[in-house]
C-alpha cells in the first residue's frame, strides 16, 4: 500500500488529464459538486485531500478514491469502492445567497462562489432536493424561530404544507408564511401580491446565537 500523498500529486495528475481533454478547473469543480476556491486551494497544496471530497471526485470521474490519497497504486475504482463512493460520500457543497434566488444555483449571476459544506442528515436531503441553495438569513424572523445568520436550506420545489416558502411578489422573491390566505414576510411585513411559489425552507443547517 503506498503511503498519504499530503501535497495532493495524484490529484493533479487527474486535473492535468481532465483539462487536457477540455474541462476547465471551473467545470470540474462544478461537476464534483466543490468551490473553484476549494478545488484551486487542493491544486496548489494550500489544503490537504479528505477522503470524503476524494470519494465524490473518484465517483464523478471514475478514479479510485483510494488512488487520489496515495493509500492504493490502483488508479481504476474496483466494484466495492465505486458501491461505497456512491453511498458514503457523507457531504454535499451548496451556493450560498444573501438573498432568495429562482434558477440553477452554480450559474445564477448572483453567485460569488461562497458555497457551505454540508453533512448528515442535511447532506443527506439536499441531495434529494431540487436545486438547492443555502440562504443566509439577513434579518431576525418575527417570530422569533429564524435569527439574522442563520443558515438555511432552500430547494426549489413546491409543498404547500411547509411553514415558510419562497414567494415571487413584484419581481422580488421573500421567504415567507400564508396566513389567512395571504402571505406575511418571515422578516416582517404583508405582502401585497403574490406571482407564484418557487420553493420552500426545508430547514436550520446552521444556527447563529
Amino acid at each position: 500500500m503506498a503511503a498519504t500523498d499530503p501535497d495532493n500529486a495524484r490529484l493533479n495528475e487527474m486535473l492535468q488529464m481532465l483539462t487536457s481533454g477540455g474541462l476547465t478547473q471551473q467545470q470540474i469543480a462544478s461537476r464534483a459538486g466543490l468551490p473553484a476556491q476549494y478545488l484551486s486551494d487542493l491544486k496548489n497544496g494550500r489544503r490537504t485531500l479528505t477522503e470524503l471530497t476524494a470519494r465524490r471526485i473518484g465517483a464523478e470521474f471514475g478514479v479510485n478514491y483510494e488512488w487520489l490519497l496515495g493509500t492504493s497504486n490502483l488508479k481504476e475504482p474496483s466494484s466495492l469502492s465505486s458501491e461505497g463512493a456512491q453511498t458514503s460520500e457523507g457531504t454535499i457543497w451548496l451556493p450560498c445567497f444573501p438573498w432568495p434566488i429562482s434558477g440553477s444555483p452554480r450559474s445564477h449571476p448572483d453567485w460569488d462562489g461562497t458555497s457551505v459544506e454540508l453533512a448528515g442528515v442535511a447532506a443527506a436531503r439536499a441531495s434529494m432536493a431540487t436545486e438547492p441553495y443555502v440562504l443566509r438569513f439577513g434579518r431576525n424572523d418575527v417570530e422569533g424561530r429564524l435569527r439574522k445568520d442563520d443558515l438555511l436550506l432552500i430547494t426549489q420545489a413546491l409543498d404547500v404544507t411547509t411553514e415558510i416558502s419562497v414567494v415571487n411578489s413584484g419581481r422580488k422573491l421573500h421567504l415567507a408564511r400564508l396566513k389567512a390566505g395571504q402571505w406575511e414576510k418571515v422578516a416582517g411585513g404583508m405582502l401585497s401580491r403574490t406571482d407564484t411559489v418557487l420553493g420552500y425552507c426545508l430547514g436550520i443547517v446552521w444556527a447563529s446565537f
